[in-house]
């Protein structure tokens, strides 16, 4: 009686479970599982959740030069500046002295020194060797040679020329019985004279160039001007003339050397006597002392006769 009583509940239970599975979806559509909505995939697949990737903004980092500042510039200090500051001999009683406003040379005692004028400080380049039967003098200085002048003591007859490098090598060799000038860079060698006559010349430029070699006596005289030189050159004369040949027909030639080494013709001085009519340069003045004819070196104009000392 007992068994079957709890047999009749057990069906009761399980009749009143299957009701209630059953209350959404009709009992004909069980076993119809297209019907049921798919699965998504949020449903079926656990979902990893990354956290946000946060970037930094795009920035590079700052460039960072240094200010453009330019390397100061020191200007030497102005000096005065002679024919473009080539070399020039200065008066000294003490030696052989020859400036171009940045250095000096100096010929001391057989000692060629140079001397750095924005120091003070003295370098001796070298030293010729010691003779007491020569007499020797620095007779003109350029940026690359210096040129000495010498001849046996008690030798009157003008001096031997030779240039040396700054090292006291290289000699060169400029010719025999000299009468040395040199003003503005230019080294004026006129040929030795006991009269008055014509005589030969050479003309040294501040570059170490032969601009004038004139071995026959056919130049009266020469002078430094400024940046030029000029001289009176006899036209047509040769050692064959004859005195008293063509009296009165000679030429005279006043001609201009500028720096470039360039030589040109200034003027004709016409109908001279002959071609021992004297003509001399002396203080800017071209003078024919036998015709009492004075002109200015420049403008050619007529002037009065310089004082001589």
């Amino acid at each position: 009686m007992k068994r079957k009583l709890i047999s009749l509940l057990l069906i009761l239970c399980l009749s009143a479970g299957l009701l209630a599975g059953c209350v959404q979806y009709p009992i004909g559509h069980l076993s119809d599982y297209s019907a049921l909505p798919a699965a998504t995939a949020a449903e079926t697949e656990p979902t990893e959740t990354e956290p946000p990737v946060t970037e930094p903004p795009a920035t590079e980092p700052p460039v960072t030069e240094p200010p453009m500042t330019e390397r100061p510039v020191t200007e030497p200090p102005a000096r005065p500046q002679t024919a473009d500051a080539c070399f020039n001999k200065v008066e000294d009683k003490t030696c052989d002295h020859f400036s171009n406003q940045t250095i000096e040379i100096l010929f001391r005692v057989r000692s060629v020194v140079r001397r750095d004028l924005s120091t003070g400080t003295e370098e001796i380049l070298f030293t010729l060797p010691q003779n007491d039967a020569i007499d020797i003098s620095l007779i003109g200085v350029t940026e690359n040679r210096l040129y000495f002048g010498w001849n046996e003591v008690e030798d009157w007859w003008g001096v031997d020329v030779y240039s040396l490098d700054y090292r006291g090598s290289d000699r060169k060799e400029h010719g025999q019985y000299w009468a040395p000038h040199f003003e503005n860079g230019w080294l004026v060698l006129l040929g030795f004279r006991s009269d008055v006559s014509p005589t030969e010349m050479l003309l040294i430029d501040r570059n170490d160039r032969v601009i004038v070699s004139e071995s026959r006596d056919t130049v009266w005289d020469a002078a430094v001007s400024g940046k030029s030189v000029y001289y009176i050159y006899i036209e047509g004369y040769d050692d064959s003339y004859t005195y008293g040949e063509r009296e009165g027909e000679w030429n005279y030639d006043l001609i201009r050397v500028d720096p470039d080494g360039s030589q040109s013709l200034v003027t004709v001085f016409t109908g001279r006597r002959s071609p021992y009519t004297s003509a001399h340069i002396y203080k800017g003045v071209i003078c024919f002392g036998e015709t009492g004819e004075y002109y200015d070196l420049i403008t050619l104009a007529p002037t009065s006769q310089p004082t001589y000392p």
